[in-house]
């Protein structure tokens, strides 16, 4: 079901092209700016690569903490654990991409509540 009946299929494009690492900084302040359904689509993707990469740091700062102790063992949970959260990361945004190329919202919970509180 179609939630943005006043948008056009490039606005469809747009949005979903947002989901692209840096293309949604370009998008936020090109087209953002008097399309709110683009807005809300490049928000959602800058906040969820900022996740994305607050949650790799502290991994990697957590890895050095336990990889003195541990050694090899915390190099292949680490490993793994890194691998997963890229390959999930890519497949969520794959799938808000899409999700926004069929001119429906998402709701991410954490990040759709910052989103409307600084955008309200």
């Amino acid at each position: 079901m179609n939630n943005n009946s006043q948008s056009s299929e490039n606005d469809y494009i747009i949005a979903a092209l947002s989901y692209f690492p840096f293309v949604s900084l370009f998008t936020i302040f090109t087209s953002g700016r008097n399309n709110y359904y683009i807005k809300y689509h490049s928000s959602h993707a800058i906040l969820f690569y900022l996740f994305n990469l607050i949650f790799l740091a502290l991994s990697i700062v957590f890895y050095w903490f336990l990889k003195d102790i541990f050694g090899f063992f915390v190099n292949a949970i680490f490993g793994l654990a890194i691998s997963l959260q890229m390959i999930v990361g890519f497949s969520l945004a794959l799938y808000y991409s899409t999700q926004a190329y069929q001119g429906k919202y998402i709701v991410i919970p954490a990040i759709t509540k910052i989103f409307y509180s600084f955008f309200k």
